[in-house]
Protein backbone atom coordinates (compact mmCIF):
# COMPACT_ATOMS: atom_id res chain seq x y z
CA UNK A 1 0.00 0.00 0.00
CA UNK A 2 2.79 2.40 0.91
CA UNK A 3 4.69 1.46 -2.24
CA UNK A 4 1.63 2.24 -4.38
CA UNK A 5 1.16 5.63 -2.71
CA UNK A 6 4.87 6.39 -3.16
CA UNK A 7 4.66 5.42 -6.84
CA UNK A 8 1.62 7.66 -7.39
CA UNK A 9 3.35 10.60 -5.69
CA UNK A 10 6.48 9.99 -7.76
CA UNK A 11 4.48 9.88 -11.03
CA UNK A 12 2.65 13.11 -10.15
CA UNK A 13 5.95 14.79 -9.26
CA UNK A 14 7.61 13.71 -12.53
CA UNK A 15 4.59 14.82 -14.56
CA UNK A 16 4.57 18.21 -12.81
CA UNK A 17 8.27 18.76 -13.51
CA UNK A 18 7.82 17.72 -17.16
CA UNK A 19 4.89 20.10 -17.69
CA UNK A 20 6.71 22.95 -15.95
CA UNK A 21 9.81 22.34 -18.09
CA UNK A 22 7.73 22.31 -21.27
CA UNK A 23 5.97 25.55 -20.37
CA UNK A 24 9.30 27.17 -19.49
CA UNK A 25 10.64 26.22 -22.94
CA UNK A 26 7.57 27.73 -24.64
CA UNK A 27 7.94 30.98 -22.69
CA UNK A 28 11.68 31.20 -23.47
CA UNK A 29 11.03 30.59 -27.19
CA UNK A 30 8.35 33.28 -27.23
CA UNK A 31 10.67 35.72 -25.45
CA UNK A 32 13.42 35.04 -28.00
CA UNK A 33 11.01 35.73 -30.88
CA UNK A 34 9.88 38.95 -29.21
CA UNK A 35 13.47 40.12 -28.68
CA UNK A 36 14.29 39.39 -32.33
CA UNK A 37 11.25 41.23 -33.68
CA UNK A 38 11.83 44.26 -31.45
CA UNK A 39 15.51 44.53 -32.41
CA UNK A 40 16.25 47.66 -34.50
CA UNK A 41 17.77 45.72 -37.42
CA UNK A 42 14.83 43.39 -37.99
CA UNK A 43 12.54 44.39 -40.89
CA UNK A 44 9.00 44.42 -39.51
CA UNK A 45 5.58 45.71 -40.46
CA UNK A 46 2.94 46.76 -37.94
CA UNK A 47 -0.77 46.25 -38.56
CA UNK A 48 -3.30 47.82 -36.20
CA UNK A 49 -5.91 45.13 -35.59
CA UNK A 50 -9.45 46.44 -36.19
CA UNK A 51 -11.90 46.45 -33.29
CA UNK A 52 -13.75 43.16 -32.99
CA UNK A 53 -10.97 41.11 -34.62
CA UNK A 54 -8.97 38.61 -32.58
CA UNK A 55 -5.27 39.36 -33.00
CA UNK A 56 -4.39 35.74 -32.17
CA UNK A 57 -6.36 34.55 -35.21
CA UNK A 58 -4.46 36.95 -37.45
CA UNK A 59 -1.17 35.87 -35.90
CA UNK A 60 -2.02 32.24 -36.64
CA UNK A 61 -2.98 33.14 -40.22
CA UNK A 62 0.32 34.87 -40.93
CA UNK A 63 2.22 32.04 -39.21
CA UNK A 64 0.65 29.55 -41.62
CA UNK A 65 2.14 31.63 -44.45
CA UNK A 66 5.60 31.42 -42.86
CA UNK A 67 5.74 34.83 -41.16
CA UNK A 68 6.79 35.36 -37.55
CA UNK A 69 4.63 37.76 -35.54
CA UNK A 70 3.96 39.09 -32.07
CA UNK A 71 0.98 40.96 -30.69
CA UNK A 72 1.61 44.33 -29.07
CA UNK A 73 -0.10 47.68 -28.80
CA UNK A 74 -0.14 50.86 -30.86
CA UNK A 75 -1.62 53.75 -28.92
CA UNK A 76 -4.63 52.00 -27.35
CA UNK A 77 -5.20 49.34 -30.03
CA UNK A 78 -3.80 45.87 -30.47
CA UNK A 79 -1.14 45.67 -33.13
CA UNK A 80 0.33 42.75 -35.03
CA UNK A 81 4.07 43.18 -35.59
CA UNK A 82 5.28 40.86 -38.34
CA UNK A 83 8.81 40.10 -39.49
CA UNK A 84 8.58 40.89 -43.19
CA UNK A 85 10.98 42.11 -45.83
CA UNK A 86 9.86 44.78 -48.29
CA UNK A 87 9.52 42.18 -51.04
CA UNK A 88 7.00 40.13 -49.02
CA UNK A 89 4.73 43.08 -48.15
CA UNK A 90 2.12 42.18 -50.80
CA UNK A 91 2.07 38.51 -49.77
CA UNK A 92 1.57 39.49 -46.11
CA UNK A 93 -1.20 41.92 -47.08
CA UNK A 94 -3.03 39.16 -49.01
CA UNK A 95 -2.64 36.76 -46.10
CA UNK A 96 -4.23 39.20 -43.65
CA UNK A 97 -7.01 40.13 -46.10
CA UNK A 98 -7.85 36.48 -46.69
CA UNK A 99 -7.99 35.62 -42.98
CA UNK A 100 -11.60 34.76 -42.26
CA UNK A 101 -12.89 36.42 -39.15
CA UNK A 102 -16.40 36.27 -37.77
CA UNK A 103 -18.04 38.96 -35.70
CA UNK A 104 -19.83 38.12 -32.48
CA UNK A 105 -23.13 37.86 -34.32
CA UNK A 106 -21.68 35.34 -36.81
CA UNK A 107 -21.37 37.70 -39.77
CA UNK A 108 -18.09 37.81 -41.68
CA UNK A 109 -15.80 40.75 -40.99
CA UNK A 110 -14.14 42.25 -44.04
CA UNK A 111 -10.48 43.01 -43.30
CA UNK A 112 -9.95 44.84 -46.60
CA UNK A 113 -8.08 47.04 -47.25
CA UNK A 114 -5.07 46.15 -45.11
CA UNK A 115 -3.08 49.30 -44.34
CA UNK A 116 0.17 48.96 -42.44
CA UNK A 117 1.19 51.60 -39.90
CA UNK A 118 3.98 52.97 -42.10
CA UNK A 119 1.48 53.53 -44.94
CA UNK A 120 -0.90 55.69 -42.92
CA UNK A 121 -0.66 59.44 -43.48
CA UNK A 122 1.01 61.24 -40.59
CA UNK A 123 -1.07 63.62 -38.50
CA UNK A 124 1.52 66.41 -38.75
Amino acid sequence: MIAAAFLIVLIVLVATVAVAGGLRRVVRDEAAVERRLLAPGTPTLRYAVPAGVDAANLRAAVARAGFTAIVGTTDTRQCLQVECSEGDRARLRRQIEDAHESAYDGTELDLRPVVFEDEKPSAA
